[in-house]
């Protein structure tokens, strides 16, 4: 047969199951709005404390431009100009050496910056800097500061201070006074009004960490303008004044570094010019002295010289070129025996981009710079230092792209000096056929024109090289001077923001987390979404503990209750005219017992005959709820064939209608009872004589004696409680009610809290139920 009749009536206690929608969680959320107000609280005033706190984070930024060097030079452009050398400034080059940590070490020296002074204060500390600082630490002896350090200070007058080696112990010491830190001699002295009782922190930093910390903080960037040479340099620091004193910085060393290595190319070109110059003066002296001693000894007349002047002319500018290209393939054989020297290794090449042509001037050039960037690091850091370790490969990589470089250029100019030599050959066959006397003087004095000519170019270019190094500017300038911008950090929109996000989501993410990890049966949707078992009504939890909750002329709510879950019974009930509705739970605990008596009590009060029927063999609690003790006879008793159900039968004071007969002694066989004939003919009975019989038996979740009564009930109601019952159970709720292994099964929810505030209620809200506690088996200590 069908377990329901077809009846529209169904859809009043249908349980569809329903989706977890945002109203649902809504609703759970606007319920514990208090987790949220306290989250809210607690995060504004962490908030609060940062803020207060946090030390404020400035910004300082300046502008510069790098003009072109083309336009600066010492002497590529004045000494040797129609060698054509060309030399651009490449920005994406000086970023790299504006953040470089060679140059940056040169600033924390010259700044101090490795050394940082704290003022302390209640809550927190405050870095000084600059004047600001009443105190300066000095080594207290010519080795400088070690190792890194902190020490602490307070000030007892204007002339000593409290030292604390070990920030327990004290040292009063005069300033001025070298004392010991970590085995370093270090001597404070007072540059400033200071207040007695202030206490300072005073830290010193490894100078190298702390230059590749600025190196890593401050930001060059290039103007995105195509072409352009203009740098926008920025640091962000906690001290504004330390930050726009460092970008100065970095802007002057950039540029005393740029003089420095222009002035040393020039002076290195000086050098070369001066000792070619001794070179040529003598050579010319000698050539001087012979062609004198020629005329001389040989008496040649002015018509003859003048014969062999004109004839000099003709090759004079052929010689020329031959001296000069000559010149310069010594000068690249010079520099090739320099580099070959193994004693030069160390040493920048002597002579700048001037004397020579293509890509050497830009190797040489680079050569250079590193050659200076290790020589300044090997003033702080060993050869075992990774960085030097990567410089030295790069100079042995960069010194064999000079030789390749230098043997090219002068493959050139050989080439260059045999063609010219190719153009001056007629001119000489035709010297050779003019008289000897001509010949021998128009030789001697070729060879005093080209030294002439040498003499005369060396000197001209000497005086341009010392005039362009007496006149030597920087290749750059600042267009915006450093200058403060605004705070930075700490964000105060942002940091309010994210608290006051953290303090409303973190503590409602909690509260939805615990609910959908909470195994406990709280409200109807956590049934529905489990099984589709029908779904009678719930019964709220009372604040004062009794068994019966439903009286005669009662309009309260769990009155209002009871009588709409009889009504949702009345849907589901046969055509028989006697009922027997079987009332089980889960566990012990969840209200099984209660449920039958107020039930049974709405349906007396309608007339109809009621029994109150305890077959919970295991552990009777029917009598204990109605007399307050358990009974002495009862169903055991008449299922032995001791006593007739009739004279047991006993009926609820204060109720027309309604008895009941609980079970007496627990028998040691319950399942054999409530399979026996005995049983089957006292239920059948019963029939004849009540109305409805609601059957009180042992929870499902733990014994099987429900199911062995399901032949001889025709409905089913497992009582779960809220709060209390668990959500496992209710998969097996959903397989008995698969399976039909009860009758016509429904569901009761027990104990549902009353939820007051903002939503009111959430469910039905009715202040109401049952506070007395209930046990079977492992929780009865009666």
């Amino acid at each position: 047969m069908n377990q329901y009749p077809n009846n529209a009536q169904d859809d009043i206690f249908a349980n569809d199951r329903p989706r977890q929608d945002w109203k649902e969680i809504l609703f759970l959320l606007l319920q514990n709005w208090y987790w949220g107000a306290l989250g809210l609280a607690l995060a504004g005033t962490l908030a609060w404390y940062q803020l207060r706190y946090a030390d404020n984070i400035y910004e300082v930024k300046a502008t510069m431009l790098v003009e072109d060097n083309r336009k600066k030079s010492l002497s590529e452009e004045s000494l040797l100009a129609e060698l054509g050398v060309q030399q651009a400034s490449n920005v994406t080059d000086e970023i790299y050496v504006l953040r470089s940590t060679t140059l940056i070490r040169r600033i924390v020296d010259s700044l101090a910056l490795d050394v940082r002074y704290f003022a302390q204060g209640r809550i927190k500390e405050t870095e000084l800097y600059g004047d600001g600082v009443p105190l300066i630490l000095e080594p207290g002896d010519s080795l400088g500061f070690g190792d890194v350090f902190s020490l602490n200070v307070k000030i007892a007058d204007e002339n000593s201070f409290v030292y604390y080696p070990n920030g327990t112990d004290s040292l009063r010491l005069a300033f001025g006074q070298p004392f010991k830190v970590q085995d370093q001699s270090v001597v404070l002295l007072s540059k400033g009004p200071v207040e007695v009782g202030d206490e300072y922190r005073i830290v010193r930093n490894d100078p190298e960490s702390v230059a590749r910390n600025l190196a890593n903080r401050l930001n060059v960037k290039a103007a995105e303008s195509r072409g352009s040479n203009v740098l926008y340099l920025s640091l962000q620091d906690n001290v504004p004044r330390k930050a726009t004193q460092f970008i100065q910085a970095v802007f002057d060393t950039y540029n005393q570094r740029n003089l420095e290595e222009k002035i040393r190319s020039g002076q290195n070109t000086l050098t070369f010019i001066d000792d070619r110059l001794r070179y040529i003066t003598k050579e010319l002296f000698d050539v001087e002295a012979e062609v004198e001693g020629y005329k001389r000894s040989n008496r040649i007349p002015v018509e003859l010289e003048e014969k062999v002047r004109s004839i000099l002319d003709k090759v004079n500018e052929a010689d020329q070129q031959i001296a000069e290209t000559e010149l310069r393939i010594r000068l690249l054989q010079d520099l090739r025996a320099f580099l070959g020297n193994q004693e030069n290794r160390d040493k920048a090449i002597p002579i700048g981009s001037e004397m020579l042509t293509g890509a050497v001037i830009t190797q040489i050039d680079l050569y250079n710079r590193l050659i200076a960037e290790r020589n300044q690091r090997n003033e702080y850091a060993t050869g075992e230092n990774p960085a030097a370790s990567v410089l030295n490969e790069q100079l042995d990589q960069q010194r064999q792209l000079i030789f390749s470089a230098l043997a090219n250029q002068e493959k050139e100019l050989n080439l260059r000096l045999r063609s010219v030599r190719d153009q001056i050959a007629p001119v000489e066959r035709q010297i050779s056929v003019i008289p000897r006397n001509e010949r021998e003087l128009l030789q001697i004095m070729r060879q005093q024109q080209i030294k002439q000519t040498l003499f005369l170019f060396l000197l001209q270019k000497r005086e341009e090289t010392a005039l362009s190094i007496a006149a030597q500017t920087t290749n750059s300038r600042l267009l915006d001077p450093p200058a403060v911008t605004g705070i930075v950090a700490p964000d105060r929109k942002r940091t309010w923001s994210i608290y006051l996000l953290l303090g409303l989501g973190i503590p409602l993410v909690l509260v939805f987390l615990m609910d959908r990890l909470n195994n406990k049966i709280r409200r109807r949707e956590d049934i529905q979404r489990v099984t589709d078992v029908p779904f009678l009504g719930m019964i709220g939890q009372g604040k004062e503990a009794a068994a019966i909750v439903v009286k005669k002329g009662s309009r309260s709510s769990i009155a209002e209750m009871f009588r709409l879950i009889r009504t949702n019974l009345s849907y589901t009930s046969t055509e028989k005219t006697s009922q027997i509705i079987l009332v089980s739970s889960s566990i012990s605990g969840e209200g099984k017992t209660f449920i039958s008596i107020n039930l049974g009590i709405t349906y007396a009060l309608t007339g109809k005959r009621v029994l109150l029927l305890g077959l919970d063999l295991r552990k009777p609690k029917l009598s204990l709820y109605l007399q307050g003790q358990k009974a002495s006879a009862g169903v055991t008793n008449v299922l032995v064939g001791d006593a007739s159900w009739n004279d047991l039968i006993a009926p609820v004071p204060g109720y027309d209608n309604l008895d009941y007969l609980d079970c007496g002694p627990v028998p040691p066989n319950p399942a054999e009872l409530l399979l026996s004939e005995a049983c089957h003919h006292m239920l059948m009975d019963m029939r004849e004589q009540y109305d409805l019989i609601l059957m009180d038996t042992s929870p499902l979740g733990l014994v099987t004696d429900g199911f062995l009564l399901a032949d001889q009930v025709d409905q089913s109601i497992v009582v779960l409680r809220a709060d209390y019952s668990k959500r496992d159970f209710l998969k097996m709720i959903d397989e008995i009610y698969q399976k039909k292994r009860l009758p016509k099964l429904s569901l009761i929810l027990n104990g549902v809290q009353t939820k007051r505030g903002i939503l009111g209620r959430y469910g039905y809200g009715y202040g109401y139920g049952y506070g007395y506690g209930y046990g079977y088996y492992d929780d009865d200590k009666m």
